[in-house]
């Protein structure tokens, strides 16, 4: 099997497996009793630990070169600790927020640490991440059939046999880690100050708030207007079947990376301004494919700007610094604003809120990232088999 096609591989198991947890937690949080603050509580601790642990997940990796084991180590660990939840649960709220933070710790690395691989190894970002957005797509249009019919436990179960998959796909792929690399700690300012890589953890956090929020609550969304997990699950499915196709699309077309946010950014803001309104089940799920494209355009845009923006030997610090201080630190603020604010707004107007947040990311990634001074790595095309 081809490297590429064991990278796509471990992309599809993991989006797979971790798919219902993002997309279907609250379902369960709520089945076992846990209020919205709660749930906001809960989600937060999963997103605020993450910020601390992927930065020094990153650092470690590149100061050891072990880009290959930090994911294997990740993967072997938060699949064990998902297998917790159930039991958690019959203890109460702190015992979830406890071993959330443990699950976090561990399973926050694999995806910007993966990322990282897959740069460093010559591939574009799109050519294996669409692998992933079929796999959300596959796994939330079957967990809004499951959840149906049986218990929400099941997320996590299924999460650790595909850890477990996940982890045996990464062994057996021939990616090497880096060579290590001394005095990895004191480069890492220079990063951050570097103006146009510090203004893109500012715009990426201000979107992570609306990508992280619409994740887990979007659910509740769908409920208001009338549907249940299927169509839920089935929302998901056309998303992310658009997120593959776009993702596929950008690594042939290039368009500017400038484009990609600005256009994702207002692709956002239009769709939850829609969303204001409630609507049938059919129009939102009409309204998809548009919210798909868009987040792809902005995943494309941020992770390979992160990756041009960094020298090559803090590939894996630049890729976590961007999930943990951007994405992360704005979806940890999301879910702690949206917990709270549900009870007040409700969803309709939660909703439109997040759409004025997408605007402000545009404006903020406009007035500090200075893309065009990036030059596009040719060898982001393919890879090398």
């Amino acid at each position: 099997m081809r490297k590429s096609t064991r990278l796509q591989s471990f992309y599809f198991v993991f989006f797979l497996s971790s798919s219902g947890i993002l997309a279907f937690r609250n379902v369960y949080f709520r089945s076992v009793g846990l209020s919205g603050s709660d749930m906001g509580l809960v989600g937060a601790a999963l997103l605020v630990v993450g910020i601390v642990a992927q930065p020094v997940w990153g650092l470690l990796s590149d100061r050891l070169g072990a880009q290959k084991r930090v994911v294997l180590i990740a993967l072997a660990v938060s699949g064990a600790l998902s297998l917790a939840f159930p039991p958690a649960a019959r203890v109460g709220v702190l015992a979830l927020v406890g071993l959330t933070i443990a699950f976090a710790a561990f399973q926050s690395p694999v995806r910007p640490v993966a990322n990282s691989l897959v740069l460093s190894a010559g591939y574009g970002y799109g050519t294996v991440r669409a692998f992933g957005s079929i796999a959300f797509g596959v796994g939330t249009l079957a967990y809004g059939l499951v959840l149906a019919r049986t218990d929400p436990s099941v997320l996590f179960y299924v999460y650790a046999v595909g850890a477990a998959l996940a982890f045996f796909v990464v062994l057996r792929t021939p990616v090497g880690d880096g060579d290590p690399l001394d005095g990895v700690g004191r480069r890492v300012p220079a990063l951050l100050r570097n103006r146009s890589f510090a203004g893109l953890l500012a715009a990426t956090f201000v979107v992570g708030i609306v990508l992280s929020a619409n994740n887990s609550y979007f659910v509740f969304f769908v409920n208001a207007v009338g549907g249940g997990n299927e169509t839920t699950g089935a929302a998901f499915a056309v998303k992310t079947t658009a997120e593959a196709i776009a993702f596929l699309a950008f690594v042939r077309a290039a368009p500017s990376r400038r484009l990609l946010f600005v256009a994702g950014g207002l692709a956002h803001a239009a769709v939850f301004s829609m969303y204001v309104f409630g609507g049938t089940t059919a129009a939102v799920i009409a309204v998809q494919p548009l919210l798909g494209v868009g987040y792809a355009a902005v995943m494309t845009s941020v992770v390979e700007l992160a990756d041009e923006l960094s020298p090559d030997e803090l590939g894996a610090t630049a890729q976590t610094a961007l999930t943990a201080l951007g994405i992360g630190l704005g979806g940890a603020t999301g879910e702690l604003l949206s917990g709270a604010l549900l009870d007040v707004l409700g969803i309709f107007r939660l909703f439109g809120g997040y759409a004025v947040v997408a605007v402000v990311s545009v404006v903020v990634f406009l007035a500090t990232v200075d893309a065009s001074r990036v030059t596009r790595n040719a060898s982001l095309a393919g890879g090398d088999d």
